[in-house]
């Protein structure tokens, strides 16, 4: 449960970001992310996932796309749960 309130923390944080440091800042901060997650089985990190996005009504356009970088880096070697977490974001409003 924790690692899906940092997750969707870091979403929201990411969807309000302006500043362009800060979002920088909080690219740097995906690789921590990442190492966390590296300690999950793919199934469970499909399903915390899941939850994240599908927690969202909208998102902005930006952080759509980083959002589907994580993913891509998460499920480097597993297109079929890719494919499915990348078709759930695409259910996402993108906020203008």
């Amino acid at each position: 449960r924790d690692c899906d309130k940092l997750l969707q923390s870091y979403l929201k944080f990411l969807d309000t970001a302006t500043d362009e440091e800060t979002l920088n800042t909080l690219k740097e901060l995906l690789p921590f992310l990442m190492r966390n997650y590296k300690e999950i089985p793919a199934w469970t990190l499909l399903e915390k996932m899941k939850f994240v996005i599908l927690s969202f009504k909208e998102l902005k356009k930006g952080t759509v796309e980083t959002f589907e970088k994580i993913i891509d880096k998460l499920f480097e070697f597993d297109e079929k749960n890719k494919k499915t977490l990348k078709d759930l974001l695409k259910k996402i409003t993108i906020s203008k």
